[in-house]
This record gives structure tokens, C-alpha cells and sequence, in this order.
């Protein structure tokens, strides 16, 4: 049974390259055209609120982090209100786009999607906000959602308006953190990764104290 911190990451990675294939649509006049080089990690620092990840987009002369939020289809209906609100949370909080992602339909709503879109098009169509719905992953492949996401808005961020944040934190907004691990050939099972990662999630979580930290 997968985690929504699993999904979401197998998530945030194909619609990095998802944009890094539109990137001439998505970032339509900034930067140098087709040099964009994207990549999905997760937000480094732990201030509130914090997004599901971070796609990291750079150019020779710009780069932008865009907020990356992602609802599994047993957090209901609501998942799409609260997703729609962490949304703009991300941009007051320095972010300079944000990503939902939520499924392409609920027992109680057929089309999620659409109906999001509408909200902010009716309220603010010139918002830096990209929305993506997905269809049921294939875990047990190597890309779970491959072929699996549909966009359903995306704006060119050239013609969005600047958010300018006012929670003083762009900065946290701006560190990403990448996560690096060897393992010695003959003992890569996934449980090794597993186990370490899941020992480094404990020990930032509780300040880096060694001393009280539980390991696996």
C-alpha cells in the first residue's frame, strides 16, 4: 500500500516532465526558449504551510519554484477546497506558481478538474495556479503516471500577475532539498532506502537531535 508521500513524489515527477516537454507553453516568453530544465524535489526548511513538493524550473538567466500539491481520492471532495486554498497559500508564502494535483473524478464529482478551474477563473484568472487531475497510478510501474495526468489549466506564466510575499518566508520558498544515498552493490534492496530515509524524516523532524531519536 503506498503512502500519499510516495504518490505525490511519483505525481510531482511526471508533471515536471509533463512542463519540461510544453516548456515553450508553459514559461512562453521567460528565460532563454527551450532551455528550461526541470526537476521535482522537496521543500527544504519546515515552515507553514508546507507544499506535498517543489518543481524546480531553471534557465541560463532565471529560475522559479513552483509548490506542488497533491490530494488522493480518499481525502473526498473537500481535498479539492483545500487544495485550491494551500494553492494561493504557497504564492503569499514566495512561491512563484503552485501545481495542484487531484483526481480526475470522485463517486460524489465527475469532473473535479473543470470545476476548480472555474472557481479561479471567476475569481482570479491571472493567478500563477496549474491544475492537473490523474487518473488511477499503475504502482507497480516504474512511472505510476505515465499517460495518467491530464492538465486542465495552463496558463503561460508570462502572462500571470507577480505575486509578492508578504509572510516573509520566499526564502524558505526558494530552498529545495535533494536527498542523496549510496549503497553498496549487493545490498540495494528497497528496504535499505526505505529504512534510511524513513531514519532521516525522524531525525529533521525532531530538530536533528541524535540523541533522542528512535531508529528503525
Amino acid at each position: 500500500m503506498s503512502s500519499h508521500n510516495t504518490e505525490a513524489a511519483y505525481a510531482s515527477a511526471e508533471i515536471a516532465s509533463i512542463i519540461q516537454n510544453q516548456q515553450d507553453h508553459f514559461f512562453n516568453g521567460l528565460g532563454t526558449a527551450g532551455a528550461w530544465s526541470l526537476f521535482a524535489g522537496r521543500e527544504g526548511g519546515c515552515q507553514w504551510p508546507l507544499a506535498d513538493g517543489v518543481i524546480s524550473a531553471t534557465n541560463p538567466n532565471k529560475q522559479f519554484n513552483i509548490a506542488f500539491e497533491f490530494k488522493r481520492p480518499n481525502e473526498g471532495v473537500h481535498g479539492i477546497l483545500t487544495a485550491l486554498g494551500q494553492s494561493y497559500a504557497y504564492l503569499e508564502k514566495g512561491y512563484d506558481a503552485s501545481v495542484m494535483c487531484i483526481p480526475c473524478r470522485y463517486s460524489s464529482h465527475n469532473n473535479p478538474g473543470n470545476h476548480v478551474n472555474r472557481i479561479i477563473e471567476a475569481t482570479a484568472p491571472d493567478i500563477p495556479i496549474w491544475i492537473f487531475t490523474y487518473d488511477n497510478p499503475d504502482l507497480s510501474a516504474t512511472r505510476p503516471f505515465l499517460n495518467k495526468i491530464t492538465c486542465v489549466r495552463d496558463n503561460a506564466l508570462s502572462l500571470c500577475r507577480t505575486i509578492q510575499g508578504t509572510s516573509g518566508s520566499a526564502s524558505t520558498a526558494s530552498r529545495v532539498t535533494t536527498l542523496w544515498a549510496h549503497v553498496r552493490e549487493g545490498m540495494s534492496h528497497p528496504d535499505a532506502l526505505f529504512r534510511f530515509c524513513q531514519s532521516v524524516k525522524m531525525v529533521s523532524s525532531s530538530g536533528e537531535n541524535l540523541i533522542t531519536g528512535i531508529f528503525p
